[in-house]
């Protein structure tokens, strides 16, 4: 990574823990910023733009998500989130708004559990 900076965001201490384990395991200590924190919350609170999102979170918070990630996200931004086919029913409202925001140019790309790719075109 030169010039780039890794956010993530996870409310279960545990999963900071492990991952800050795995961070140092691989000495990428100082390549991510593993945050503690109500994503919601910070998202609503964040004052820069990005360039890159990974969305896995409770299927039902999708949407609110995605209304808060995507107006942050750069032009030539990317969004992938996770799960798109193996919770097909519960994601429907969050596909089909992803898939006709005019924002973005967004395809479900039928790996693993199916990923929604999305680039922010405006």
């Amino acid at each position: 990574m030169i010039g780039g900076h890794v956010t993530t965001l996870e409310i279960d201490a545990a999963k900071v823990a492990l991952a800050e384990e795995n961070l140092r395991g691989a000495g990428l200590t100082g390549a991510a910023n593993v945050r503690l924190c109500d994503a919601f919350a910070y998202l609503r609170d964040l004052n820069t733009r990005v360039d890159f999102a990974f969305l896995d979170a409770e299927k039902e918070d999708y949407p609110g998500f995605y209304e808060l990630i995507v107006p942050l996200m750069n032009p030539g931004a990317v969004l992938v989130a996770d799960n798109l086919i193996s919770h097909e029913l519960d994601l429907a409202e969050f596909r089909e708004r992803a898939l006709s925001d005019e924002r973005l140019s967004a395809l479900i790309v039928p790996i693993g559990r199916g990923e929604l790719l999305a680039v922010r075109a405006l």
